[in-house]
């Protein structure tokens, strides 16, 4: 799954190494994998399940991202500065299993893989790209939204709750559930 995330593909040499490392934890629905106010110091990956980025707004959860299997999932904003995290990551399916390491093993790793580290470079370049491109797809009305939400993560609609989604597409659960059945009708 890592080998294709930052458009650089890894050696298997380098994906074993990685996944020597790499430990499994078990995080239910709801449950912080990073907590906000907690400094992040891991790598992550999703193995199994989806993992959702959050963050308060008077007072409510929005949901700013999911995470597939294969998605580094961390608080880039604690990574770089070592500071608390802004947002929190949670778990979004029953069972999610989450593979992690320090952020100093990995780091050693791209030190001693220069294919690693390019992997990592290319992975950023791809989350920054992917934040105006996310932005772009979820524009226009919100049954636009929808479709393309639908169309593009449809293993999402199929195994996060309406909840989460709603809360992503900035509408109330209710509505979304009469739009994906009025767009799935058609």
């Amino acid at each position: 799954m890592l080998r294709e995330e930052g458009g650089v593909e890894l050696p298997l040499r380098v994906v074993d190494a990685l996944a020597e490392e790499l430990e499994p934890r078990v995080y239910r629905r709801g449950e912080s994998i990073v907590a906000t106010g907690e400094v992040d110091c891991k790598f992550r990956v999703v193995f199994e399940g989806v993992a959702r980025t959050v963050y308060k707004l008077d007072g409510k959860d929005v949901t700013d991202g999911f995470g597939l299997p294969g998605t580094v999932i961390i608080s880039f904003q604690s990574w770089f500065s070592g500071q608390p995290a802004y947002t929190r990551v949670e778990g979004c399916c029953l069972r999610n299993v989450v593979l992690e390491m320090g952020k100093e093993r990995f780091e050693y790793l791209m030190g001693e893989y220069e294919e690693l580290a390019k992997w990592y470079r290319g992975y950023l370049e791809h989350q920054l790209s992917g934040y105006e491109m996310r932005n772009a797809k979820i524009n226009g009305s919100i049954e636009d939204r929808l479709r393309t939400f639908m169309i593009h993560r449809p293993e999402i609609m199929q195994t996060v709750p309406l909840q989460m989604i709603a809360s992503y597409l900035q509408i109330t659960p209710q509505y979304l559930s009469r739009l994906r059945k009025r767009l799935l009708r058609d």
